[in-house]
Formats: C-alpha cells, sequence, structure tokens
C-alpha cells in the first residue's frame, strides 16, 4: 500500500507540526501519549479504530477511496471530516464523533489498553437508547440502565450508530448504569483492542455499511434451511446459550438487532419438556433462521410434533434461501426487528415481542399457553394467517393465540410463497400492490411474482426462471366475475370459497416464462 507521508502545506494548513501522525490511503496512524493508535475509513460512514499490538489486517469489501478533509482541531489535535461524520483525534489519543453538521454521536472520556487489560469510556447524550447486545432474554428493546456480558460486543443506538468490538473476548457493558452520560467497555485477557463505528442511520443502511467491513457470509444450501438433526450448522448461523422459550424468543429478537442475521434455534434443548412447551417450541422453531436439533424426541407424541414441524419448516424452503440470499447480498437478519422495518415508528422499534419474518409476515411468539395476546401493531392492514381476521395497524389489537402459541400476521400487500412438493403457494394480501423475488440458485438468477389492483381487475404476473407449478390464492376478494391469462383469453379452471373469501387457481410457468392473469372484478373492492 503506498505511503502518503504529510507534506509540509498540510502541517502548515492545520497549523502544528505533522510529526504525530501520519497517512497511508485511508488509514491514519497518530503516536499519542497513549501509544500507536489507527483510525481507518472503509467508507464516509464506516470507520475502524485499534489500539495497542497489531492484529490481523482489516478486510475491505468495497475499495472505493474515501474523501477526508483535514484541519486542526482547538486542542491541536487533528479533525478528519467526511462526507458523513467529522471524527477528532485529541493529542493524548481520544476520540469525538460528530456529524458532519455538527450533532454529537459520542465521545472517549477513556481508552486504555494495558496488559491484556481493556478499558473504554464513551460519552453519551443523556437520553440515548442502546440496542443489541447479543442474544438476551431481556422484554424491554433499549438496555440502557443494564450491565451486561456480551458474547457479541455489538450495540445500535437512538442516535443512528452502531458500534462493535472486533477483537476476540468477552466483554462487559455498563450502559449508562453508573452514568447516564456514559457507557464504559472493559475487557480482561484481550491481545488488542479493536472497534468499528458505522453510521445509517437507519438499520438498513447500518447493516449495508457493515458488510463493507465483514463481508458476505457463505449463503447455506437448501437443505441447512430444513431441520438440521445434529449441532453441525451453516457457516452463516450462530447459536445461542438458551434458557426458557420465553428468552429464547426475545432472544432471537435480540440477536437480529446485533448483527447476527441468522441465529440457530435449538429444539432439541426441549426435547424432555411437556408436551404443550414443546409444541410451541417446535413452532418457533419452524420460523427461527436457522433451525436444528441436538437430540431428537423419544416419544411418538412430541416425534409427531417434530414431524410435523420439519414437513412445515420445508414448505418455508423457498423462502427462506430467498431471505438468506439477502443475508449474502446485503446482511440484513431474517428476522427484521420492528425497529429494522418500521424506522419511524418508534412504539414499535422498543418491543422484543414480535418481529417481521422477512418482509412479508409478521410473528408474535406467545410461549405462556395464553388464550390471547394484547399487543401493538405496527402500521399497515395485517391479517391473520390462522383465522383470515383482519387488524389495522398503529394501534393495539387482541388477538386469538392458536394451539401452538405462534401468532402469523400477513402484511397487505404481500405475496408469501409456501411449498416444497408439486405445487407452490403464492398468498396475496390485497389491496396494495406486492411482489416477490425467488432466488434460484440452480438458475443463479431471480424469480419474480407481482400482484395488485388496476381499474377493475386485479393483475397477477409470474416470470419465473425454472420450470415450475404454481398456485395463487388471493385473499379477502369478492367472488370476482372471471379469471384469464393475457393474450390467452378465459381461464376455465378457477375456485371461490365463499368462506374464506380466497380465489384460487394453478398456473404451470416453464423456464423463462412470463404469464399473466386478470381477475375481473365488478370493482377492486377487497379489504383486509
Amino acid at each position: 500500500m503506498k505511503w502518503l507521508i504529510p507534506l509540509l502545506w498540510v502541517s502548515a494548513a492545520c497549523g502544528q507540526p505533522a510529526a504525530w501522525w501520519e497517512r497511508r490511503d485511508d488509514l491514519f496512524l497518530f503516536r499519542t501519549s497513549q501509544g500507536i493508535m489507527e483510525v481507518d475509513f472503509y467508507s464516509a460512514s464506516t470507520f475502524r479504530v485499534h489500539r495497542g499490538p497489531p492484529g490481523p489486517p482489516g478486510h475491505r469489501f468495497r475499495t472505493n477511496p474515501v474523501d477526508i478533509g483535514l484541519t486542526a482541531s482547538a486542542d491541536g489535535g487533528l479533525q478528519l471530516e467526511t462526507g458523513e461524520l467529522r471524527v477528532t483525534v485529541t493529542r493524548s489519543g481520544l476520540l469525538s464523533v460528530s456529524l458532519a453538521g455538527g450533532h454529537r454521536l459520542f465521545a472517549e472520556s477513556a481508552a486504555t489498553f494495558a496488559s491484556g487489560k481493556f478499558e473504554l469510556a464513551l460519552e453519551v447524550p443523556a437520553r440515548e437508547q442502546f440496542f443489541g447486545f447479543g442474544t438476551r432474554p431481556h422484554t424491554e428493546a433499549d438496555a440502557r440502565g443494564l450491565v451486561l456480558d456480551a458474547a457479541t460486543p455489538f450495540f445500535v443506538t437512538g442516535n443512528g450508530y452502531a458500534h462493535w468490538m472486533a477483537t476476540p473476548g468477552r466483554y462487559r457493558y455498563d450502559v449508562a448504569k453508573s452514568s447516564a452520560t456514559r457507557v464504559l467497555i472493559t475487557a480482561d485477557a484481550v491481545p488488542w483492542a479493536e472497534y468499528y463505528v458505522a453510521f445509517g442511520p437507519s438499520l438498513k443502511e447500518i447493516w449495508e455499511q457493515r458488510l463493507t467491513v465483514v463481508g458476505a457470509p457463505a449463503p447455506p444450501n437448501r437443505e441447512n434451511l430444513e431441520l438440521i438433526s445434529g449441532t453441525r450448522l451453516p457457516a452463516a448461523a450462530t447459536s445461542f446459550p438458551q434458557t426458557d422459550l420465553c428468552g429464547d424468543a426475545r432472544a432471537l429478537v435480540h440477536a437480529s438487532l446485533s448483527g447476527v442475521p441468522m441465529p440457530a434455534f435449538d429444539l432439541g434443548h426441549y426435547a424432555n419438556a411437556d408436551v404443550e412447551t414443546y409444541r410451541r417450541a417446535a413452532r418457533l422453531g419452524v420460523f427461527a433462521p436457522v433451525l436444528y436439533e441436538s437430540k431428537a424426541p423419544a416419544d411418538a407424541a412430541r416425534l409427531a410434533i417434530r414431524n410435523e414441524a420439519a414437513s412445515y419448516r420445508k414448505s418455508l424452503s423457498q423462502f427462506l434461501l430467498t431471505y438468506a440470499d439477502e443475508v449474502r447480498t446485503r446482511i440484513y437478519p431474517v428476522w427484521h426487528p420492528l425497529r429494522h422495518q418500521f424506522p419511524q415508528d418508534p412504539q414499535a422499534g422498543a418491543r422484543v415481542d414480535g418481529a417481521m419474518f422477512g418482509d412479508e409476515l409478521l410473528l408474535f411468539p406467545v410461549c405462556d399457553g395464553s388464550a390471547q395476546k394484547t399487543t401493538y401493531l405496527p402500521p399497515g392492514n395485517w391479517t391473520d394467517w390462522n383465522t383470515g381476521k383482519a387488524h389495522r395497524g398503529r394501534m393495539n389489537a387482541t388477538l386469538d393465540v392458536p394451539p401452538d402459541g405462534m401468532i402469523v400476521l400477513a402484511k397487505n400487500g404481500s405475496i408469501m410463497p409456501i411449498g416444497s412438493g408439486e405445487v407452490t403457494e403464492l398468498h396475496y394480501f390485497p389491496r396494495l400492490g406486492g411482489e416477490f423475488f425467488f432466488y434460484e440458485p440452480e438458475a443463479s438468477d431471480y424469480s419474480q411474482v407481482h400482484a395488485g389492483p388496476a381499474a377493475d381487475v386485479y393483475r397477477v404476473e409470474i416470470e419465473s426462471k425454472v420450470d415450475r407449478r404454481y398456485e395463487w390464492v388471493l385473499h379477502h376478494m369478492e367472488r370476482p366475475t372471471g379469471v384469464e391469462q393475457v393474450d390467452k383469453g378465459p381461464l376455465p379452471d378457477w375456485k371461490y370459497d365463499p368462506d374464506k373469501r380466497t380465489v384460487r387457481f394453478v398456473v404451470d410457468a416453464p423456464a423463462n416464462s412470463d404469464i399473466i392473469h386478470n381477475i375481473l372484478c365488478r370493482a377492486v373492492e377487497a379489504k383486509p
């Protein structure tokens, strides 16, 4: 890598001798009273800080150079400014980080590393919120006021940035408990001290910034997205110490707020639980990003539940394969925390009792055997997958809990693919337009399905990259006057269920075909 030693004109512009820092492309080395420190920019919004002995070189998965302006700070330090962030380094080796417009994110008040012991104190706003810190069972999303031993030393804040430790080790976080304006991070026996900061401000943007650091994980194959017997997990999966069912359900949400895109749920942890607990655990596992069993059940009742869960899980394989590919391309978690999916709704973002399964389904696991659950629903209209009952969002709703304990709500405008056998069902929930992109590993491409209202018809379209039989299932429909294939006329074989208010018809789609159907209505009046 080319060395760029500070030139005299830079030194003069900054008003200080430049000998205490050097620049190598987007990497800055500082000789401070605390020793050598590195600040390394991966993008205008993401950087790395390293203290102590050299560690493995940081990896870059995007190589565009970062435009960084240099000025002297008032205390004789150096200010590094990108289009997004302003990072100021003092002569004593402490950082403060602000947005380019001046709004401060955090400032280090202490940063020490000696004999393997590390301590970092971050001064933060008094009402800042903190999310993540790995798999944990807490009922609140915000970790403010807690002291945590975090196996996953990662958090995101209400100010729109993520902070994570990259050095292997066990970290303790005092999350504004001892002081309302301080986060204290400590660790013992770490070989060096290194952390990253990524500014979004949304969670989706934070994940995409993190992709520039950690790179894309290898995607699991289809079989690894079904029920895995044993403990050999795909490389992208992360197991966690399980406790009780309620805690495990919340741990999956906290993991997804912690940069863990595919946490793995062990159904075998409940192999000796009572039958109803095992039933609820099996249904939670069906929707987990990765499902495995370290121990199979021995009795017939639990084995039947296990086999039914394995079958249901297999019917979701195409859906899971698509979202596993999104992990590869965007590193989004498969479970979308409500803060991820609804960043403009703070009431939703504060909850960890539910999460989105992809973009299509809202899940509320209920682990205590209750017959009903009252909870807040985020923006949108929602259809109960089990009962067909519709609910409006942005308000509290009382929901019926099925015997398996998993409330599943489909979002208005979504298309949900179900099926792994001869037919893939496409469940569409009007009346907003919707689409779904199937990842097709065999074709290294994406099949697409679309649906939505158009004047006095509903129009549905399949652009299939592989040979597949589909069955459209349109919900909340009045009886149509007919169904026709564009350019080929009426479709003779379609069915309407007046009790469920669904329209069904089968489409045989050859590879690389584009097949459009119109569902003819007196008026487009489907109301969820």
